[in-house]
């Protein structure tokens, strides 16, 4: 049996975390115990991480009854190394590890996970490939709020194993979303170079703007929010829109044409999401398509949904979301991911 804490920081691609638990063992009629500890260090870049950890840090397990004279236990030490990657669009993660425990022959395991709602896990693996027996692992996981409970099966030839745990993660998760969006999305914009100032000629009338042959306008509405506050959602829609223009299959129109558009116009375009909304803002706005979503927050996960609405038709012409998002850099690379999907499965109607 064993209890403890745990914490965790991060620093950029970096995570770093440590646990301090006390552990009891119990054999017949005898129990000893001992305080131990586990680290851990990863690295995460887009859906791929890789992962080192060392437990079972710590002093021996001594015998709650010293009378009884029985020696100390040196509790055995563990090295883990892993690497997993994250499938987004299946919302499934696959990975592979490698143990060597102390006094022990070297292990291989392999296994996936999905989650098919933000709240809820299931995990399959096996816990050694070198076993020719094999030792087949099954695994849930229910969260909510901060909280998670786990329960793990093992199936051995000695029998069955049984694992139970519950945790609590407390401390800020959300709150700096938005401050660290704009700070990333800010980043890019300096990075890219500088306008062209153009000099308009004298006595020249401009003509209004036309699409270039193969392009059409397109306009990014301000995304709902569901559980987040109107910041958070409002960062989505601008990087939305800076992706968009990035790839430059459309002609996307700037969030300040569109707010001086839409003032002029008395339009309010806040939760602007059914398809009837949305043909009158793309009809306001001059333009053939309009990009309509929400951004929201489930438990401690964030949710991204979108579609692409014909402003002529007023029907969607693409759709497409990704759950399960628990950081900014999730976010922004499903975000990348979702767009390029998009100008694909949209290229025929351009």
């Amino acid at each position: 049996q064993s209890g403890g804490i745990a914490s965790a920081w991060r620093l950029g691609a970096l995570r770093a975390g440590v646990t301090v638990k006390g552990v009891a063992d119990h054999m017949l009629s005898e129990q000893a115990t001992t305080v131990a500890g586990d680290a851990g260090l990863a690295a995460v870049l887009a859906g791929l991480t890789v992962g080192v950890a060392y437990r079972n840090l710590g002093g021996d397990l001594w015998p709650a009854d010293a009378a009884t004279g029985a020696p100390a236990v040196g509790l055995p030490s563990e090295l883990r190394g892993g690497v997993s990657y994250r499938i987004e669009p299946l919302h499934v993660t696959v990975g592979g590890e490698f143990s060597q425990a102390q006094g022990a022959a070297s292990r291989l395991a392999a296994g996936l996970e999905w989650w098919p709602a933000a709240m809820l896990g299931v995990r399959a693996g096996t816990a050694n490939l070198s076993d020719a027996v094999g030792q087949v692992t099954l695994g849930l996981t229910a969260m909510w709020r901060g909280m998670a409970l786990d329960y793990a099966l093992a199936a051995h030839p000695i029998g069955l194993t049984h694992r139970v745990s519950l945790g609590y993660a407390f401390g800020a998760r959300s709150t700096d979303f938005a401050a660290e969006a704009e700070a990333d999305a800010a980043a890019r914009r300096a990075a890219e170079p500088p306008p062209v100032a153009v000099v308009p000629e004298a006595v020249r009338v401009a003509p209004a703007p036309v699409a270039p042959v193969g392009r059409v306008n397109l306009a990014v509405s301000d995304f709902s929010a569901q559980g987040v506050s109107a910041s958070d959602s409002a960062v989505i829609s601008e990087m939305f829109r800076t992706e968009l223009i990035k790839d430059g299959s459309y002609d996307v129109i700037e969030k300040s044409n569109m707010d001086k558009v839409l003032a002029e116009q008395s339009f309010q375009q806040t939760g602007c999401t059914s398809a009837e909304c949305a043909v009158k803002l793309g009809k306001v706005l001059n333009v053939r398509y309009l990009l309509v979503g929400t951004f929201g927050k489930l438990l401690d996960q964030y949710v991204l949904n979108f579609r692409v609405i014909d402003v002529e038709t007023a029907k969607a012409i693409y759709s497409d979301d990704a759950r399960s998002l628990s950081s900014q850099a999730q976010v922004s690379s499903s975000i990348q991911t979702m767009i390029r999907r998009m100008i694909k499965a949209t290229a025929r109607n351009r």
